[in-house]
């Protein structure tokens, strides 16, 4: 675990350069997976351990940051294991009447400087809450049935919205916010599952690169926020001191502020998301495999059409990704 920790550390430091990391030149360190896997809190993401990141670097909106590798977060009811402890937490809350299986995310937020401060927890920044990036989410088949996020395995499977909405919601609110040390109390509310709060315009399967990708769109997602309110002077409450601390400086801190009511209040949360599946074998089980591009923005800032401007670039961004990524999405 001291040496999880140490590499997870690095990658929050590489997470500092606001997306450069994309630019480095890094080894092959494919014959070496299986070992790197076993000893650090990383994940390979279509087979592969070193990942192209998204970005935006725009002159009004800023600069991302994020780092080239996918952490790793098996989600069931025994998965108490890193970070904190949170794939059990969210099995609990999200996925108590699903099997068990394993969350991969890679992702960018905010740029952040040497002190980790950074937008994400700033409620009058359009940044706030949002971050961008790929998921691939693994389920054994016999236990599943089915594909994540499908209601079958065929190539006209219809895309099950309530899946996303709950990876959505673990994602926000344990994943991120939980881990980030949004108090687990200020976190139930919104934990709750109600499909017809959620707006879902149809789904079109769209071509990028050289394959096609379902693109769903997802509105109104209520979720917990990092803000802090001076007004009623709550405070962070890790469920792991590195792990918190970790957290707050990847994804940034800003100081609290009276502009808010309330502390870790409801946001609402749009994102749009490319995603596939296909039968595959993962340690010599047979599993499906679904994979999430996209990104997300603040429903709450007050401009819109900047709002869509800058989900448009991390769309632009995640795109570039996808198309030079082999063998993931559905054939012509």
């Amino acid at each position: 675990m001291r040496k999880a920790l140490v590499v997870t550390f690095v990658v929050a430091g590489l997470m500092i350069g606001g997306g450069r990391a994309e630019a480095v030149k890094w080894p092959d360190l494919s014959p070496l997976k299986g070992l790197i896997e076993k000893v650090v809190p990383v994940a390979q993401i279509n087979d592969k351990i070193i990942l192209n990141v998204p970005k935006v670097d725009d002159p009004k909106i800023g600069k991302s940051k994020s780092a080239p590798f996918a952490l790793r977060i098996n989600v069931g009811p025994n998965a108490t294991g890193f970070p904190a402890g949170i794939g059990k937490v969210v099995h609990n809350a999200l996925f108590s009447a699903y099997p068990r299986f394993v969350f991969k995310v890679a992702f960018a937020a905010a740029e952040t400087d040497l002190l980790g401060r950074g937008n994400y927890a700033n409620p009058a920044s359009i940044w706030y809450n949002v971050f961008f990036g790929f998921y691939e989410i693994v389920v054994p088949a016999k236990a599943w049935g089915r594909p994540f996020g499908y209601a079958d395995a065929t190539s006209s499977a219809k895309v099950r919205f309530e899946d996303i909405v709950r990876i959505g919601k673990a994602d926000w609110n344990h994943f991120s916010n939980e881990l980030y040390g949004v108090p687990a109390a200020a976190i139930r509310a919104f934990d709750a599952v109600d499909m017809s709060r959620i707006e879902t315009p149809p789904v079109e399967r769209r071509k990028v690169g050289a394959r096609k990708w379902d693109l769903v769109n997802l509105n109104g997602l209520s979720v917990v926020g990092p803000a802090r309110s001076t007004r009623d002077g709550k405070g962070f409450v890790d469920r792991s001191a590195i792990v918190g601390k970790l957290w707050r400086y990847v994804f940034g801190t800003s100081a609290p502020t009276s502009k808010v009511r309330k502390s870790f209040a409801e946001t609402k949360m749009r994102g749009r998301f490319y995603i596939s599946f296909k039968a595959d074998n993962e340690g010599g089980e047979a599993v499906y495999k679904t994979w999430m591009f996209g990104g997300t923005v603040n429903e709450g800032y007050p401009d819109k059409a900047e709002n869509e401007r800058f989900l448009g670039l991390q769309m632009r961004s995640i795109e570039e990704i996808m198309a030079r990524e082999k063998g993931i999405g559905f054939p012509e």
